[in-house]
């Protein structure tokens, strides 16, 4: 439910057929409309129109909590958790009278969630779709109305707010990233801000350390993007009933497919569809995607990110376990171009281009080593004693 709609809502019907990747398994119900998920440390923050829910993903029997419910006539359209402090992005719009009053920024402390939100910034000409953080800089997506009160036509451009002072104002980045184009997601890789317009069927790229930037494409032919997720140089996307992949700045790298959901159906003037993700968060390997009307988040395990990509015969790594340092065995005729190492979260820990790699930094535990080389790339289990 986006209560009040500044573009047209289509859906994308997939053709209901059997595919080779995994489909996904329930996770956890019970959520209202879940809509964007993220990902910190071990638990999962899940925000449908009206709740935000917090769930345990080392509890056995994962429930859904509820930590905070909206204002009445506010609805959630995106968060994003910056050390101890929640953003939300809201939409005002009161329903009885079909009064819409554009969006406003909050800010929820996750030490003292009973504490009112405080307001950030509001807007009552735009409708604020996505957000993300860098530091002290707040990113936000808003669309604004081009023949108000019309809610179309409309030009969505990108703003930032420097979250450390009080009223902050915002300042511009992007003109105008879209026309009649709703943003589904943002994020930073390096500085380059990536922005899921699910209308265009691309995600975008912005330079943010560089004035007037160029709008470059880094990822298309999508059919129904929605949420985006970062881990290392790979960027998840939520598309459709299909939840894909491609490695960032890699010019030749293609999109992959990880997971399908090949079980829930929604309906659209009587014809049946699989229901599509909304939004992607990964720990470890293990992928959970809220499903919208089912309630549900549901999880599959990203099997790319423990195969090997090239054989297995041509490298090794030793000693298993290590305790300073990991050295890479690799064929004569394969050259070493990079080692990353990733933590149980799929947080990267430590890069090196050397065949010896120092992990005196590193505490004891369990990694995923991944081997980047002439002849592909692969990801081997470390253990750090």
């Amino acid at each position: 439910m986006k209560t009040k709609l500044l573009t047209v809502f289509t859906i994308i019907l997939t053709v209901l057929n059997i595919y080779s990747q995994p489909n996904t398994s329930d996770y956890v119900s019970g959520l209202v409309e879940p809509n964007g998920i993220i990902a910190i440390g071990t638990d999962l923050y899940v925000h449908g129109f009206e709740d935000i829910y917090i769930i345990d993903t080392t509890n056995p029997t994962p429930v859904a909590n509820s930590i905070h419910t909206s204002e009445t006539n506010f609805f959630i359209t995106d968060i994003v958790i910056n050390g101890t402090t929640l953003y939300m992005a809201q939409e005002n719009y009161i329903i009885p009278t079909d009064t819409w009053l554009g969006s406003r920024i909050v800010s929820l402390d996750l030490n003292n969630i009973a504490a009112p939100v405080e307001v950030i910034f509001s807007n009552p000409m735009e409708y604020i779709s996505g957000l993300t953080t860098d530091g002290n800089t707040l990113y936000f997506s808003a669309e604004t109305l081009i023949n108000p009160p019309n809610f179309e036509p409309f030009f969505t451009h990108i703003d930032k707010l420097d979250i450390t002072q009080v009223n902050p104002v915002p300042v511009n980045i992007v003109p105008n990233i879209s026309n009649n184009g709703v943003v589904g997601d943002m994020i930073l890789h390096n500085n380059n801000l990536l922005i899921s317009v699910r209308d265009d069927q691309k995600v975008y790229g912005v330079d943010t350390t560089i004035n007037n930037p160029s709008i470059n494409t880094v990822v298309d032919g999508l059919s129904f993007n929605r949420g985006i997720f970062e881990n290392g140089n790979e960027l998840y996307i939520a598309d459709g009933s299909r939840m894909r992949k491609i490695e960032l700045d890699n010019p030749s790298a293609s999109l992959i497919d990880v997971a399908y959901n090949t079980t829930y159906e929604d309906m659209n003037n009587g014809m049946p569809f699989y229901a599509n993700f909304r939004d992607i968060a990964l720990i470890g390997n293990r992928m959970y995607m809220p499903l919208q009307n089912q309630g549900m988040i549901v999880s599959a395990i990203d099997i790319t990110l423990s195969i090997d990509e090239f054989d297995t015969l041509q490298f090794s790594l030793y000693p298993n376990p290590a305790k300073n340092q990991f050295t890479i065995q690799l064929d004569a005729s394969v050259q070493l171009e990079q080692v990353i190492v990733y933590n149980i979260l799929g947080q990267e820990v430590l890069t090196s281009k050397n065949i010896v790699v120092n992990t005196s930094n590193l505490v004891s535990g369990s990694y995923f080593v991944k081997v980047s080389t002439s002849k592909g790339k692969t990801t081997k289990k470390l253990i750090i004693e």
